[in-house]
């Protein structure tokens, strides 16, 4: 009895140090910025932020020309910023402590699945509180916690731990109550909760009879209670799918069709498919090397080797599988589990990610099953026959010690990793470093920079991208090279490059247009939305007044929600003495802006209207009475 107290009070005690280490290695994110797919979602577009627009806000894909349906974790947002407005340390500080309820979760489940296993009792604290480790330091996982779009992976992850959690309850009444809900929430949150239920399953079958093979399983099975379980979930889901076909009016599934069109043939899509899996896989192993936001992968380049080794890959796999279902055990179940939680991210349905083969955030929910196959791995090293007891202890001890070794450069590279996701400038910096040559990189490098006013980073870039296109700098960067020259006060160079901009965003919508879709939607809208808004700037400092409202409506066409046009809108009709007009305009702006947006807003305004009365050469007496 005392020694099964004191190993409660280990296991306990370890528990609550693996999550203090974990909050003390991200305590750091308290202090990052919002970036990347951030900036678009939650500050330069306020429909999370304003009621009634969050009501349909939620509902809508959270990319544009996609179907990626995720209510709950926007909903998230919107009583996120409600009680504490748009501010990125409140929102790092939620990633926080779902990644923090996650891990506790991972440690309960792993106590949960290997008891059997365990050969001692007195060890029996160590092998869960290992798994803990191994996910909440694993590298890959920085860009779920230290990225607020992460958010979206972590809620996913935390509600189907919470469904395994629930499938453990006692009563069968509140068993499939809680595994359904739980599978609701996690379906709402994004849609890597599709195998769930066949998860479910095979975690039944490695508690209860992993050394059955699936025939003998199965007739067990079926006659337990869980297979109503597990028909409640199908019944969830085929709720789930109604709601998403009738908030996107009948679209249910979408795919990169740019990319589909390059693979051009099934047995490329399946050579894409093989190296995904092994992608993910090596990130799981060994994450350290490629650790980063963008993995680019151009699938024209892959050679008959390349598809050589994604084909081998897939019939490995499939061949593994086969000898699982006719001759399983513990290990080989839980990597099954592993296979099956990759399965929505394996580019089965080519995934519309930016031209990357996967992203780190994608591993949140497979990592668990990584964790747990790697201890369950070790501690049975300890239970082999061995010829000695020292053999035992030696072989035992190294396995542990070299897996201890990994938890800890997995977190020092978590401690270096960190730091990158800062802002959106130090993170697109690193990232233009390491694939200086990838045009998307190119544009959100150049981008960030701006913004963070490094022009000479900017120039560099622009320069660089010209050599390499013998002189022409590629259309989708053309407006960002006229915003660089705006922003750098030379404003009539960057009217004209503006203008030429739209003109080459217009040829790329035509040649769109026999593919996709007439009308500019999407990333197209946005595209014209910024051109035009950063025409506006210029035409600002210009003092061409008329033609900067003209440019700032126009950009409101396209996208309404987008805060900076509507700021620069306003001070275009300052600029014409439209006083009272102006002033519903700012604070339509202000009203749309984050808390920090607002004090920079107030300050520009303050300025601009004070050096237009300093200068005034136009009718803005009734501006400059109220200055």
């Amino acid at each position: 009895m005392m020694q099964e107290h004191n190993t409660r009070l280990l296991y306990l005690i370890s528990s609550g140090l693996v999550i203090l280490l974990t909050a003390v290695l991200y305590a750091r994110v308290y202090a990052f910025e919002y970036v990347w797919d951030d900036l678009p979602l939650f500050v330069f577009n306020h429909s999370l932020r304003s009621y009634p627009e969050w009501v349909s806000a939620i509902f809508t894909p959270i990319l544009p020309d996609t179907t990626y349906f995720r209510p709950l974790v926007l909903l998230s947002f919107v009583l996120e910023f409600a009680v504490a407005d748009a501010d990125s340390s409140i929102s790092h500080l939620v990633n926080l402590a779902i990644h923090l309820v996650n891990t506790a979760l991972v440690i309960f489940l792993a106590q949960k699945i290997l008891k059997s296993q365990y050969s001692e009792s007195r060890q029996a604290w160590i092998w869960p509180i290992l798994a803990g480790g191994i996910y909440a330091f694993h590298v890959s996982l920085v860009e779920s916690v230290a990225w607020v779009s992460g958010r979206f992976d972590l809620m996913v992850t935390m509600f189907l731990l919470l469904g395994f959690c629930a499938s453990y309850v006692s009563k069968f009444e509140y068993r499939i109550l809680l595994v359904t809900f739980a599978f609701l929430c996690a379906a709402l949150s994004k849609e890597m909760a599709a195998t769930f239920p066949v998860l479910l399953v095979l975690l039944w079958w490695l508690n209860n009879y992993s050394q059955k093979n699936i025939l003998d399983f199965y007739r067990d099975w079926v006659q337990t209670k869980e297979k109503w379980i597990i028909l409640s979930l199908m019944g969830c889901g085929l709720a789930y799918l109604l709601a998403k076909y009738l908030a996107l009016d009948g679209a249910l599934i979408h795919s990169d069709y740019a990319t589909v069109a390059k693979l051009g043939s099934v047995g490329r899509h399946l050579a894409l498919i093989g190296h995904t899996l092994l992608f993910y896989l090596s990130l799981l192993v060994w994450p350290f090397p490629n650790s980063g936001p963008m993995q680019p992968f151009e699938v024209q380049s892959m050679t008959q080797i390349h598809m050589l080794q994604g084909w081998g890959a897939l019939l490995a796999v499939l061949m593994f599988i086969v000898n699982t279902l006719l001759k399983p055990n513990q290990h080989k179940l839980i990597a099954l589990m592993l296979l099956l939680s990759l399965l929505p991210v394996l580019n089965i349905k080519v995934l519309t990610i930016g031209g990357n083969i996967g992203h780190e955030r994608f591993l949140t929910f497979p990592l668990f099953f990584f964790a747990l196959l790697v201890v369950s791995i070790v501690s049975a090293i300890g239970n082999i026959n061995y010829s000695s007891l020292l053999a035992k202890k030696v072989y035992a001890g190294l396995s542990l010690g070299v897996l201890m070794v990994w938890v800890l450069v997995s977190a020092l590279n978590v401690n270096i990793t960190l730091p990158l996701w800062r802002n959106d400038y130090t993170l697109w910096k690193w990232m233009y470093l390491r694939y200086p040559d990838e045009l998307k990189i190119q544009y959100s490098a150049i981008s960030a920079a701006i913004r963070a006013r490094d022009f000479n980073f900017s120039k560099e870039i622009i320069t660089r991208s010209k050599k390499d296109n013998d002189g022409e700098l590629p259309s989708i960067l053309l407006p960002l090279s006229a915003q660089l020259s705006i922003r750098q006060y030379q404003f009539d160079e960057g009217i004209s490059e503006m203008l030429f901009a739209i003109e080459e965003l217009k040829k790329i919508e035509k040649k769109l247009s026999h593919t996709t879709r007439p009308t500019p939607s999407g990333t197209m809208a946005n595209m014209y939305s910024f051109a035009y808004s950063a025409l506006t700037e210029a035409y600002i400092g210009k003092r061409m007044f008329s033609q900067a409202e003209e440019a700032a409506l126009r950009a409101k066409e396209f996208a309404p929600s987008y805060v900076p046009t509507q700021f620069l809108l306003s001070l275009a009709l300052y600029g014409q003495g439209k006083s009272e007009q102006a002033d519903i305009e700012y604070e339509k702006a202000l009203k749309m802006s984050i808390p920090l947006a607002k004090k920079e807003s107030q300050l520009l305004k303050a300025q601009f209207i004070n050096q237009l009365c300093i200068n005034q050469k136009m009718n803005v007496d009734e501006v400059c009475k109220e200055k």
